[in-house]
């Protein structure tokens, strides 16, 4: 997935619009997260994520490298967010969360979007039937409401499953493999 934000960022230097939207559907769920992790409303959060593409876009002339884009988009949120509850505090249900929000807790918010990110774009590399059982199994699914939900026989998800984790153990290294190890213990 990195390879085709990378080579979608260089097409959209040369103005190609679909490319920028290819981008924007690739980064805008997990901008998403990351300021609904801070502000705690889901459609505030769209509009800070909304609002931070919008900066980018203006700024796009700026940018050299995707990295650079990504470093952007992720610190444009986490201001934002910070800048909303400073002048917004009455109106944010914190709860308490973030009142000591150190730059520790945001490295780590964006390096779990990044390895959900490359979780899903190796499930996306499975064949069809076991990228649809990975994806469910990634969001919490049980191997009988999989086997419900397709159609299929529980020992068929079963098989497809451990072939498919199979595929990813060899495909997906360091912490990205505990978050693997994680889901197999799940289901």
């Amino acid at each position: 997935m990195l390879e085709k934000q990378a080579e979608d960022f260089r097409k959209m230097r040369s103005g190609d619009m679909k490319a920028f939207e290819r981008l924007f559907v690739s980064l805008y769920p997990g901008l998403c997260n990351i300021a609904n992790h801070y502000l705690n409303n889901e459609m505030l959060s769209k509009d800070v994520a909304q609002d931070a593409f919008i900066k980018w876009w203006n700024k796009r002339e700026d940018f050299r490298d995707f990295a650079a884009v990504k470093s952007f988009l992720y610190i444009t949120i986490r201001n934002q967010c910070l800048n909303y509850i400073r002048d917004h505090r009455k109106e944010v249900d914190l709860a308490g969360r973030f009142s000591e929000e150190t730059d520790a807790d945001f490295d780590l918010m964006v390096i779990e979007e990044e390895a959900i990110e490359a979780l899903y774009s190796a499930i996306d590399r499975l064949p069809a039937q076991s990228a649809r059982i990975m994806r469910l199994v990634v969001k919490g699914d049980k191997n009988q409401e999989i086997a419900d939900q397709l159609g299929i026989s529980v020992n068929s998800v079963k098989t497809l499953k451990y072939n498919a984790l199979n595929i990813l153990r060899k495909e997906l290294t360091g912490s990205l493999l505990l978050l693997l190890a994680w889901f197999e213990v799940q289901g």
